[in-house]
């Protein structure tokens, strides 16, 4: 699955893409605590920089829950290129209440507030939610487009649900908005490359980077 998006990211963007494994995922050893997962996404993200990518050529992009991980780092990082969420959720609270349909969500330690951080970003914010939806339904994007700040875009597919790969027409969107937000920058010293799209993988390998 994770593979799918790789290459259809590298196809419609012609992005270089960096994938890892959050705690508990693929080969990397622990519990996916929240604090966890922001530090696994912050050391990955730190790695990319020690490569030389500079912070404009920077998109982060997360689907369903990964977009906690991509929203907090993108809320660090003022300077990156965008923050793009893929079938986001607005925060645990309210999910369980969609999963359970019992609210529930005050019991959970871990809230991944999406909600109450997207009004901190600074980068432009670029939004995806699918009509269709079951899992973080089309409202929850909605409400994290209301509370972003401007720059931002937000796009519910019609007749789309979670596990639906984004179409032709989608892609399009999305590389529009992002060829809108800011212009890309060189890499310096070594050859000129794409911009790098941050993701989550289940995959196996931790660090993953196609130039």
């Amino acid at each position: 699955m994770r593979g799918d998006w790789t290459r259809a990211l590298q196809f419609h963007l012609r992005a270089s893409v960096l994938l890892f494994d959050y705690p508990g995922f693929g080969k990397t050893p622990g519990r996916p605590t929240e604090s966890g997962c922001y530090a696994s996404a912050q050391n990955t993200f730190d790695w990319l920089l020690e490569q030389h990518y500079k912070l404009g050529q920077i998109v982060l992009w997360d689907k369903s829950l990964g977009t906690a991980m991509a929203l907090e780092l993108a809320r660090r990082q003022s300077q990156c290129h965008a923050l793009v969420l893929l079938d986001p959720f607005s925060n645990v609270p309210d999910a369980a209440q969609v999963l359970l349909r019992v609210p529930l969500g005050f019991l959970a330690r871990n809230r991944f507030d999406n909600l109450a951080k997207i009004g901190e970003v600074e980068a432009p914010v670029i939004i995806i939610g699918g009509e269709l939806d079951t899992l973080c339904p089309a409202w929850m994007a909605k409400k994290l487009g209301e509370a972003a700040r401007e720059p931002k875009a937000v796009q519910i597919v019609r007749g789309r649900n979670h596990a639906e790969r984004l179409s032709e027409t989608e892609w399009k969107w999305i590389a529009a908005r992002l060829r809108e937000s800011r212009t890309f920058t060189p890499v310096t010293p070594s050859t000129e490359r794409h911009t790098v799209i941050y993701e989550r993988t289940n995959r196996t390998s931790r660090h993953e980077i196609d130039v």
